[in-house]
């Protein structure tokens, strides 16, 4: 997936995660100048109870398939296999379906008509 100018690998989408989280490490691999997030310090509790204070939050640009939209990550100073964690409420705005099956997400290419 390409965020900002770069190319990202290793992308948890969690449909129960309510926030999108880019790590801090991650942001200076791509050299993005980390003085342009917004100081933002709150703490973010994971599902297995576990707190971390975030950093700030950064909008940057998502491409996926043929279609960008600017996305509000929250930066977390902490190493974990994933470099990006999306959330579901981005699932929608990128129109993709994820399928657990295939382990990857489709993006829809059309428009459903409502009667």
């Amino acid at each position: 997936m390409e965020i900002g100018e770069s190319m990202v690998t290793k992308i948890l989408i969690d449909t129960g995660s309510s926030v999108n989280v880019i790590f801090k490490d991650v942001l200076i691999q791509m050299e993005i100048d980390l003085r342009t997030s917004e100081n933002d310090v709150q703490p973010l509790t994971g599902f297995d109870g576990d707190t971390v204070i975030m950093v700030g939050t950064i909008m940057l640009p998502v491409y996926v398939g043929g279609t960008m939209h600017c996305i509000n990550f929250t930066i977390v100073d902490k190493s974990i296999v994933y470099n990006v964690i999306l959330d579901m409420p981005w699932l929608h705005k990128m129109k993709t379906v994820a399928s657990t099956y295939h382990q990857c997400c489709t993006v829809t290419k059309y428009e459903m008509v409502q009667k």
